[in-house]
């Protein structure tokens, strides 16, 4: 192997622990949702206010069942006709996002609701990069596998209340990112001085 590959596996290397330190030793990994909903209520009682987890990974318990479920509005209402989806997010992200300077906490997680456009025109805020969503509560019957929506997951609501207003992110700087940058440019010019160099010394007789 030439200096110049080795100089070139160095750089590698150095690149995949720098990526290594940072997505997953900073990441502790997935964590529960997190309960922003109270317990069901309202003329017809839920059968219960299961998490987008539970849904996902026991279905069949919970298909055609009328349920409670709450999480942060996220992305933008999708109106058609006389209804509209939204999507309702109740990870531990429905609290503080990342964008907010929360921690990293794991993976998003939600469900799709399928809801009278006309409830939807209390939501005020929808959670984005920019902005935490409101939190909204809904009460309706969950399908596993919607025939009317191609099969799939979801929830066809007819109750709707905001339990928490959104608001606007205040973006900070992030100091262990600025740090990072101030480690890796230099490192990378470093890295591609070096390798220059060995190839310019290799051709020098």
């Amino acid at each position: 192997m030439s200096r110049r590959q080795i100089a070139t596996v160095i750089a590698c290397l150095a690149l995949c622990a720098a990526l290594f330190a940072w997505f997953v030793l900073n990441d502790p990994g997935p964590q529960p949702p997190v309960t922003v909903g109270g317990s069901a209520g309202g003329a017809t009682a839920a059968s219960g206010s299961p998490s987008s987890v539970e849904l996902i990974e026991h279905p069949k318990e919970w298909d055609g069942k009328r349920i409670a479920f709450a999480g942060e509005a996220v992305s933008s209402r999708m109106v058609r006709g006389p209804y509209a989806w939204i999507h309702l997010n109740d990870d531990s992200y429905a609290q503080r996002s990342a964008e907010d300077g929360g921690p990293l906490t794991g993976y998003n997680s939600g469900q799709a609701v399928w809801v009278p456009a006309s409830l939807t025109s209390g939501i005020s805020t929808y959670g984005g990069y920019d902005h935490q969503g409101d939190v909204v509560r809904v009460e309706g019957i969950f399908h596993a596998a919607c025939r009317e929506h191609g099969g799939d997951m979801d929830i066809h609501a007819d109750v709707l209340s905001i339990e928490r207003p959104g608001r606007l992110i205040s973006h900070h700087l992030q100091l262990d990112r600025v740090i990072w940058l101030l480690i890796l440019v230099p490192l990378a010019g470093f890295l591609w001085w070096l390798q220059d160099t060995i190839a310019w010394k290799a051709k020098t007789p």
